[in-house]
This record gives structure tokens, C-alpha cells and sequence, in this order.
């Protein structure tokens, strides 16, 4: 009897927690629609004052800005893409490095080669070779 009991406690214990993980996944996700959003109105917004104050073109530093803030949407994209999936108890581990390759990508893209040198560009080509082929593994060893 008291094992009985004991077990219908600790499994309305696993259910209440399995309810509160749900609602942290969809509150997640929903902070990252947010965040996307509003990211996109900032891009639109610096766009905006860019193109209606002289000199009325974008120079070298706003593009890599612009550029950055394009990619870090790509990013936050993406982790939403990884928060739905694993609401939906799907793999999660392509899309994780799928993030990690727009990461990569926009570390190239606002690389300073005269600030991080040639140790740094070596280090980064290795770490997206290591991305390249542990997502080639995962790809291709996953069963869909």
C-alpha cells in the first residue's frame, strides 16, 4: 500500500514537472519570437536613419554592422528553430549545428585580421572544419 502511494506521488511529481519544463519551452521560444522582432525593427530603424541623413550611403563600419545584426537574426532564428523542435521531441542535435555554423560564418564575416592576426584565422578555419565534420557524422548517422 504505502508503495502504492509512493509511486502515485512521485509520478504526479514527474508530471507537474514535465508541465513547468512545457511552459519554460514555450516561453522561451516566445522571448526569442521577441527578440527576433525586435531585432528586425532595429535593423529597420539604424536602415532608416542611415539612409535619411547625409551623407545618405552606408560606409565600411555601418555594412559590417548592418551585416552583424543581419546574422545575429539568423542566429536567434535558429535557436527557435532548435526550442520548437525539441518542444516537439524531435532531433535537435542538427540544428544545433546548423546554429553553430551561422555562428562560425558571421565570426568570418567581422573577422579583423589586423586586431586577432593569423593564429586567430587558423584557429577559426579549424573550428569550423571540427563543426563541418561532427555535423557531417550527425547528418549522416541520424535516423529521421
Amino acid at each position: 500500500m504505502a508503495e502504492k502511494n509512493s509511486k502515485k506521488i512521485a509520478n504526479k511529481i514527474t508530471d507537474t514537472l514535465e508541465n513547468i519544463s512545457l511552459y519554460a519551452e514555450v516561453i522561451i521560444a516566445s522571448l526569442l519570437v521577441l527578440m527576433i522582432l525586435s531585432s528586425i525593427g532595429y535593423l529597420v530603424w539604424r536602415l532608416f536613419i542611415a539612409f535619411t541623413t547625409a551623407p545618405y550611403v552606408l560606409g565600411p563600419e555601418t555594412i559590417r554592422h548592418e551585416l552583424d545584426i543581419v546574422l545575429v537574426i539568423f542566429i536567434i532564428i535558429e535557436l527557435f528553430r532548435i526550442a520548437t523542435a525539441y518542444y516537439q521531441k524531435k532531433h535537435v542535435l542538427s540544428t544545433v549545428m546548423e546554429a553553430a555554423f551561422i555562428a562560425i560564418a558571421r565570426e568570418f564575416v567581422l573577422y579583423d585580421y589586423a586586431q586577432q592576426g593569423l593564429q586567430g584565422a587558423i584557429s577559426l578555419s579549424m573550428l569550423l572544419i571540427a563543426v563541418a565534420i561532427a555535423y557531417f557524422f550527425i547528418k549522416y548517422t541520424q535516423k529521421e
